[in-house]
C-alpha cells in the first residue's frame, strides 16, 4: 500500500466528527489573505505582516550570538521554516487542517520572498530593519555578495 494512503486514512480519522465547512472557510480566508499582496504588492494581509514579523525575529533571535552572515539568513530562514513548524507542531497535536495552512503560509513566505531575492542586485525596495546585524543592507544583497553569487 503507498505511503498516501496510510497518510489518508491518519488524516481522515483525525477529521471524524469535526465541521469541514468552517475549516474550509478558514482556509479560503488564509489563500485570500496569501494570494492579495502576491498580486498586488501594496495589499494588506496579516500573514503578510506576520511572515514579515517572524523575518525579523529571526535577526533578532541570532543578532546577538550568530556571525553576521547567520544573522543575516536567519530572517529568511525563520519566514520559511515558521509555517513548516507551525504545521507540524499543530498536525503532531492531532489538528487535521495543520497541514494546508502551513502550506499557504509557506507558500505565501516563498512568493514574497522572490521579489525581494530579485531586488538583491538594484536594491530599490524599501526595507524594514530592527536590530544593527548589518543595518541598511539588503539581506540578500549581503548574502548573495558574500557568497560571490552577486551579479
Amino acid at each position: 500500500m503507498p505511503w498516501w494512503s496510510d497518510f489518508r486514512d491518519a488524516a481522515a480519522e483525525r477529521c471524524a466528527g469535526r465541521s469541514w465547512p468552517g475549516y474550509a472557510a478558514l482556509l479560503v480566508l488564509l489563500a485570500w489573505f496569501s494570494i492579495g499582496p502576491l498580486l498586488d504588492p501594496t495589499a494588506w494581509s496579516p500573514v503578510l505582516w506576520l511572515s514579515v514579523a517572524v523575518h525579523e525575529a529571526g535577526h533578532f533571535c541570532t543578532n546577538f550570538w550568530a556571525p553576521t552572515f547567520i544573522a543575516v539568513a536567519a530572517g529568511s530562514g525563520f519566514q520559511w521554516g515558521a509555517p513548516v513548524l507551525c504545521g507540524w507542531l499543530l498536525w503532531r497535536q492531532g489538528e487535521p487542517f495543520a497541514i494546508p495552512v502551513g502550506l499557504v503560509w509557506l507558500g505565501m513566505s516563498l512568493g514574497i520572498s522572490v521579489p525581494y531575492i530579485a531586488d538583491a542586485s538594484a536594491q530599490a525596495l524599501p526595507l524594514i530593519s530592527v536590530g544593527n546585524y548589518h543595518p541598511d543592507t539588503h539581506d540578500w544583497n549581503y548574502l548573495l555578495g558574500a557568497l560571490g553569487l552577486l551579479r
